[in-house]
């Protein structure tokens, strides 16, 4: 693993403590402190993968994208407005968890 600029490490899996968040159905990246219930800055460590260098190019190329996590085995959905700087995400939550059979 190589560290960034700011000696940020991308990781490509998350500690037990920490919830993992998805790209469409590729996970991205973990929350480090608390999940997003609510819109804010949320500190997160991105993974070293597909799914978290396509939500950096989607959001470059088309603004918010929708991520979730999931909780008590139900996906919770929330736009990410962009990377306020690395490690931190600018997040809109959702509060609508769509139907899944």
């Amino acid at each position: 693993m190589t560290a960034n600029r700011e000696g940020f490490q991308p990781r490509t899996y998350c500690a037990a403590e920490h919830t993992q968040f998805f790209f469409g159905e590729q996970a991205a990246g973990c929350f480090e402190d608390q999940l997003p219930l609510s819109s804010g800055q949320y500190k997160y460590m991105p993974h070293n993968s597909p799914g978290h260098q396509h939500l950096i190019k989607a959001l470059a190329s088309s603004g918010p994208q929708r991520c979730f996590y999931v909780s008590e085995g139900r996906r919770h959905y929330f736009m990410v407005l962009s990377t306020a700087s690395d490690g931190v995400l600018l997040v809109h939550a959702h509060t609508h968890t769509p139907y899944e059979a």
